[in-house]
């Protein structure tokens, strides 16, 4: 097992890291599951396994999967370290998120809100499932650690980053004697990435989308207005 490149098969990469990650732990149990996803846009991928080539009787992997259903398997184990980190909603650092960015269009905020809330959503079921969920407010990186291996690269957890973008990246495998890069991964999620996020709670989650529900009714009712403020603000931009 060596480092690999990983082109377009990214998908198929993941799932096979995560029905290994499942069938060890049934062989296994005492040895802690692990799944990080590290990824500045978060979706709802689907897995369609049979089309992979896999079936089993003794993990329930063998069809069409959605990644909220496969965090639910995964937090239902004893033994398990599950934990989701995307950029911040609200981060001045990397506003790409930030419906309070006032250098967009008001059009452009409401199309980011609607954005938010699906992925806001997500979010929530995911960590009602189990998963601890981390907002970094500046990054960059796209990683998954299981126990078994990682791989970062160019692609968002999102279904655009793995089945629709010509995406590329680099696979690390937890091999005895050749995991030097795999554990530098997995100290780079933890130290720079983990310990600098904010951990939310589902509490926390919900807040966000009623927040963002707010928001989004306050720019429909006062659209015309904002958009007047917008072709001033950029006035004076372009005049400084």
């Amino acid at each position: 097992m060596t480092i690999s490149e990983i082109s377009t098969n990214v998908s198929f990469m993941f799932f096979d890291l995560i029905s290994q990650e499942f069938i060890r732990s049934k062989i296994h149990p005492s040895v802690q599951a692990k799944l990080w996803i590290v990824s500045p846009w978060m979706g709802e991928v689907l897995f369609p396994s049979r089309e992979f080539g896999f079936s089993s009787n003794v993990i329930i992997l063998d069809r069409l999967l959605y990644i909220t259903e496969i965090v639910k398997e995964l937090c239902s184990l004893d033994n398990k370290d599950v934990k989701i980190v995307t950029l911040s909603y609200y981060s001045e650092q990397t506003p790409y998120k930030n419906p309070m960015d006032q250098d967009r269009h008001p059009g452009e905020r409401t199309n980011q809100i609607a954005r938010n809330v699906g992925e806001l959503r997500i979010l929530k079921e995911l960590c009602d499932h189990g998963a601890e969920i981390f907002l970094h407010p500046n990054f960059h990186d796209k990683i998954v650690v299981t126990s078994l291996g990682a791989y970062k690269g160019s692609f968002n957890f999102t279904i655009t980053g793995y089945y629709r973008n010509m995406e590329s990246g680099t696979y690390y495998p937890n091999y005895p004697a050749r995991n030097l890069h795999y554990l530098n991964v997995v100290n780079y999620v933890g130290d720079a990435i983990i310990k600098n996020s904010m951990k939310v709670d589902a509490d926390d989650i919900y807040k966000m989308l009623e927040d963002h529900m707010k928001l989004h009714q306050y720019t429909q009712a006062n659209y015309p207005d904002l958009c007047a403020e917008w072709e001033k603000r950029m006035e004076r931009k372009h005049r400084e």
